[in-house]
């Protein structure tokens, strides 16, 4: 699919991650469905020449007025400024997709392993928002690393993780680890891979992603 789409909503995440709301300029459901994982890309006509990034897709297909894409402000990039500092509710984006084949809808297998760091957390979010949506009754083992114990996306209301839950209430048993470069106040240090086997048991399929 390729067309416009309306910035209906932008969310500060953290002091360098936004989060774009995206709908469909005539109101109803986006034009398209996705599955947990896919990326839409963005065109941007900046003068010189057109530019054009992928971004994953953050929220759950199960949402079908809006998706909703991270974007984390790269200093020296050339599209991410621009949608941080130029992009404004009621503008109209020029997107492609949904593309891409890193995806987990809960079919493959009973229970997964999401690991991501730093901005890769969007395809993970995308991915247990759908098991949570579609009551996916095995186990999601989900493991993030950052720089340091600050602000990370998704903290906001309704836009967090699924929480904890028990078997036979209808919605999956999460498991949530997180691990920081630079740990203080007692926080957990070292990089994902410090976790240990506890945090995430062999024998679930895997997903990774990093940023």
């Amino acid at each position: 699919w390729s067309g416009p789409l309306r910035v209906a909503g932008i969310f500060q995440e953290t002091p360098n991650v936004k989060t774009f709301r995206l709908m469909s300029p005539k109101g109803g459901h986006v034009p398209f469905t996705h599955e947990p994982g896919q990326f839409l890309t963005i065109f941007a006509d900046l003068g010189s020449k057109p530019v054009r990034r992928s971004y994953t897709i953050a929220s759950s297909p199960c949402q079908r007025s809006f998706v909703e894409i991270s974007v984390k402000r790269e200093e020296n990039g050339t599209e991410s400024p621009y949608l941080h500092d130029q992009v404004a509710i009621g503008d109209l984006l020029h997107i492609t997709g949904p593309m891409g084949t890193f995806t987990f809808t809960g079919e493959e297998a009973g229970s997964v392993v999401l690991i991501s760091g730093g901005i890769g957390i969007t395809p993970m979010m995308c991915v247990a928002r759908c098991l949570t949506d579609r009551s996916f009754t095995g186990d999601i083992f989900f493991l993030h690393g950052a720089r340091g114990p600050g602000p990370r996306p998704y903290c906001r209301g309704a836009c967090t993780a699924p929480s904890p839950a028990r078997r036979g209430t209808g919605r999956p048993a999460t498991r949530r680890s997180f691990t920081w470069r630079r740990a203080n106040d007692g926080n957990r240090p070292g990089r994902v891979h410090n976790l240990g086997q506890d945090s995430a048991p062999r024998a679930r399929p895997v997903r990774a992603g990093g940023g």
